[in-house]
Parts: structure tokens; sequence; C-alpha cells
């Protein structure tokens, strides 16, 4: 990742640990360049100045809020233009279909989003053979990722054949009280879709708080770095 410029959203529906995992990261070098962005600085010109943008981990809906119908037009903009944005938990529901807060850049939605929040648990993750091709990966099993109320996908429309990958899904199934069980397992956790000229990552668990698999999204961003238009 040498020579491309990062850039985290770090506002409301962001927390404070998450801010700190992720700074942790640039610390230790995982991520050479990165800069903090606020809502206000989702516009045009401040945004094609990287390379990549990161929604990280908090609240999906308060981060879409946040950034108000300008902000996400931007990002939309950006991504359309050729941008590459990771989005990782919340921001994997920001990027998801089927919110009227959601951007809608991965034809996915939850298959429960009335029971959207199933908990956190240490849980084990597929890596598929187009995962392990696209991020250079070559275990087949990645197990104890800490996973903490990320979405469950379903197709948003079936008939729509988007420019997508799925680059890891659930071994394993987690649900909330009134939840139906039985719904995770074999979906997709990690997504890569075309958007315009762009692409997009959207990871449902944090690798980013899984000590030993940080390695992840090191590789995550150098696909979505060298990634060509």
């Amino acid at each position: 990742m040498k020579n491309k410029k990062f850039a985290i959203y770090i506002s409301d529906g962001v927390t404070s640990s998450t801010i700190n995992v992720w700074l942790s990261l640039y610390k230790k070098g995982l991520i050479k360049d990165l800069s903090v962005l606020k809502s206000s600085d989702f516009v045009s010109d401040t945004l094609k100045g990287y390379d990549c943008v990161i929604l990280p981990g908090g609240s999906g809906s308060k981060i879409c809020n946040k950034l108000d119908w300008v902000g996400r037009q931007a990002l939309l903009n950006y991504i359309n233009g050729g941008g590459r944005v990771l989005g990782v938990c919340a921001g994997a529901y920001a990027l998801s279909c089927g919110y009227e807060w959601s951007m809608g850049v991965i034809n996915y939605e939850l298959v429960d989003k009335q029971h959207a929040h199933r908990g956190e648990k240490h849980m084990s993750f597929k890596v598929t053979e187009k995962g392990k091709k696209l991020l250079k990966i070559k275990d087949d099993l990645l197990p104890d990722i800490y996973y903490h109320n990320g979405p469950v996908w379903k197709k948003f429309v079936e008939e729509f054949q988007a420019n997508e990958n799925i680059l890891m899904t659930f071994t394993e199934d987690i649900y909330t009280e009134g939840g139906t069980a039985g719904q995770a397992i074999g979906t997709p956790a990690v997504i890569h879709t075309a958007y315009g000229s762009g692409y997009v990552v959207a990871i449902s668990p944090h690798f980013e708080k899984s000590p030993g698999y940080e390695y992840v999204i090191r590789k995550v961003l150098q696909f979505l770095t060298k990634t060509k238009n």
C-alpha cells in the first residue's frame, strides 16, 4: 500500500473503542497514511484526494444520518468515479440496501431487520475460493473472529446481477432472542462489488478487533487499492 492515502470516518456513530483500534492499526504500520474525516469533510473535493475511505464500526444509521444526504451523495459520487470504500460492521450496514438511510452500494439487505442486533461472539468464517485468490489468503477457515451485531445479509433484488464476489461466509449461526435460528450459516460475511467505476468491500465481523487476524484488514485494503478500473 505504498504511496496510498487512506481516510477514516470518525464522528457521530463511531464508538471510542473502535477509534482506538483503528488508530492502533495505524501506529503498528498496517495502514501507513491515514487521515481522519469528519462528516463535514464528505465533499467531492476532499474525498477525491484519497485512494480509499473507511467506514468503521459503530452505528450504521447514525453514520448515515450524520453524513446526511449531501455527505452520502458525495461518497456515492466518489465511488462511482473510481473511489474505493471499506465498510466494517456499521460501515457495512451503511453500504447495504433496505433502509431509507442506507446507501445501496451492495445489492444486499438484512435477512431480519427486526432482529438485526444478534449479539457478540467469537466465530469462524470460511474463505471462499474467490476470497483466497483475491485477498491472497491460504486458509480455508478463519477461527475465533470477533463478531458484534454485524449484518447478516440476503440478496436485495434477486434478478439483479451485480459485478460482485463473496469473499467469506458465515460457518456458524447467531441470533437474538425472538429471532430465527439458522439464518446466518452459509450467508455472505465479506462482499466485494463494483459500483460505477469504483469498488467497495463490506465486512460483517471485526478482523481489526481479532488478535492475530488484523492482517486481513491489510490484505483487504491492499486488494481494494490495487483493483483497476
